[in-house]
């Protein structure tokens, strides 16, 4: 449901549960300011994990996943 959200809604954020840290499905692509951006290996879509694996937004655009994560990582200094 949250993954068709964030696909029908540019820039769709939720406060999300803490996930198990995509050991098995995603792979980091970025991180900063103890945020970090994985990429799912089936979908290809993309999400932002805080420091404690809770899922902060998700989108398939990699240049709005860039954007927040400068932001987060700004917010967090």
């Amino acid at each position: 449901t949250y993954l068709m959200q964030s696909l029908a809604f540019q820039g769709y954020n939720k406060e999300y549960a803490k996930t198990f840290g995509g050991k098995v499905w995603w792979r980091d692509v970025q991180a900063s300011g103890g945020y970090k951006i994985q990429q799912n290996i089936i979908s290809n879509h993309f999400r932002i994990l805080d420091n404690a694996d809770r899922r902060v937004c998700s989108s398939f655009e990699f240049t709005y996943m860039e954007h927040r994560l400068k932001e987060l990582s700004e917010v967090a200094k």
